[in-house]
């Protein structure tokens, strides 16, 4: 897998993480939203492996990734949201 493939995951996981962080300390709970769009990047990551004989790595990557990140930073949003209501 390319580098910049590692880097993007990387993000992610530190912006899940931190979502993860900031409703135990501002809440003192778990706060896990299933948002429609993390149900969509899970069904993505789904059929990730169903494509990779179709397309490539690279290409699908970038798909999966970019809907990963819209929804880590829309979940933390919306707990963000739900902590200051």
């Amino acid at each position: 897998m390319p580098m910049w493939l590692w880097l993007w995951f990387a993000i992610i996981a530190i912006v899940k993480i931190s979502n993860g962080l900031s409703g135990v300390v501002l809440q003192n709970k778990s706060l896990v939203e299933h948002t429609i769009m993390n149900k969509v990047t899970g069904l993505l990551l789904f059929i990730l492996p169903l494509t990779l004989a179709i397309i490539k790595l690279k290409y699908s990557a970038i798909l999966v990734c970019a809907t990963a990140t819209f929804a880590a930073i829309q979940e933390g949003h919306f707990i963000r949201r739900c902590i200051e209501d």
